[in-house]
């Protein structure tokens, strides 16, 4: 959601001399994974608005990387982290300053 501020301009005396309603606009942005099958080189998904950076965390043990397309796909190579059926797993979509936009669990299939 976008939020409403008002700007307020002071002289060198601290007197008021304008004021100005501005929106700032918040990033927007959704990511969403398919199931991952044991055993499989890849979280796969999509991704849409401001995410720019990938992090998957495997039972809290977070890591960053992945990879992200132009066309809105990304895939996280996790075959290092012998996942099981049992995991916990939670891709994480960020800003390009590193701020949190949007989470997502991933089922997790043998």
């Amino acid at each position: 959601a976008n939020a409403d501020v008002t700007m307020n301009f002071y002289d060198a005396s601290n007197n008021l001399i304008a004021s100005k309603k501005v929106t700032i606009a918040t990033a927007s942005a959704e990511i969403s994974t398919a199931n991952y099958t044991v055993g499989t080189t890849n979280i796969t998904g999509t991704f849409a608005g401001d995410i720019r950076k990938l992090a998957v965390s495997v039972n809290g043990t977070k890591y960053y990387g992945g990879s992200l397309t132009t066309n809105g796909t990304y895939k996280f190579y996790v075959l290092d982290k012998k996942i099981k059926a049992t995991d916990t797993v939670i891709v994480y979509g960020y800003d390009a300053n590193n701020g949190l936009l949007s989470e997502k669990a991933v089922t997790i299939v043998e």
